[in-house]
């Protein structure tokens, strides 16, 4: 018996080779990671387009999101990066019943390339950053419609997502970012696609009034389909058709002041 701990560690697909002490909230989490990391850290609000096991030698899984809203951290809307879960040997986390296309606010390490693994790297090709997902506590929040859920606080298990922000700011204190530090980069907001999937027409809603410089509309092939030029009026929300277009998967891209925000449409 006094073997077991041992043969976990050199087979480590075969059970769970990993302690550490669990933290039992997001914000608690969060907080630890960015002291931990001094900032850096980035949480967001991230769509899954893929999760695959990178490998064929043993479990290298990899959750592929979208950055939809960076609330704190050095990254960029539109950017992808790949998240490595529990592998049987590390101790990231996992996300339970995870859909593709759904969302997420997810918190990890920014530090692209070092991850903790029993394996070396993966063999297949990755085109994104690969980093963990933290294992020892919530790294990941549901984004439900228009609600966040899961264990955000000890007291609090459910907020509407545009209050996200602020409770981030609250339970996380001065680690939390100053609301946009530097003058010359703008800040970032939320944008609502509904409906969507869409038949006939959809409607693109900031969570706040954004001055729209530009939109356009690209097929997955990246070929225009319709831009309309503006001129940083201030939009609440913004009106399109997409009657006689094909069935399928498209690009929106909106061009904010210094900010370029990318949203998938599906057309059916």
């Amino acid at each position: 018996m006094r073997l077991f701990p041992y043969l976990l560690l050199l087979f480590p697909a075969t059970g769970f080779a990993c302690s550490c002490a669990w933290t039992e909230t997001f914000c608690a989490y969060t907080k630890s990671y960015l002291s931990w990391t001094e900032g850096n850290t980035v949480v967001a609000r991230v769509r899954l387009v893929k999760f695959a096991n990178a490998s064929r030698q043993g479990y290298f899984p990899l959750y592929d999101f979208e950055l939809l809203e960076v609330y704190a951290g050095e990254a960029a809307l539109g950017d992808r990066v790949s998240l490595l879960g529990q592998d049987g040997g590390n101790c990231n986390g996992v996300i339970e019943h995870y859909r593709i296309g759904a969302e997420y606010i997810v918190m990890y390490p920014n530090t692209p390339d070092k991850y903790t693994t029993y394996y070396d790297d993966s063999d297949v090709d990755n085109p994104y950053p690969i980093v963990d997902l933290p294992g020892c506590g919530p790294s990941v929040l549901t984004v439900d419609g228009w609600q966040v859920r899961g264990a955000i606080t000890e007291t609090i298990t459910s907020v509407p997502l545009s209050t996200i922000r602020d409770e981030l700011r609250e339970c996380l204190g001065e680690l939390f970012p100053q609301e946009n530090p530097n003058p010359d980069r703008p800040r970032a907001t939320g944008v609502s696609i509904l409906p969507n999937p869409a038949t006939t027409s959809f409607t693109v809603q900031p969570e706040e009034a954004t001055a729209l410089y530009g939109i356009a509309f690209y097929d997955m092939l990246g070929r225009l389909i319709w831009k309309d030029e503006l001129s940083g009026e201030i939009v609440t929300e913004y009106r399109v058709s997409v009657v006689g277009l094909p069935a399928g998967v498209y690009v929106l891209v909106m061009q904010t002041d210094g900010l370029r925000i990318k949203e998938q449409v599906i057309v059916q």
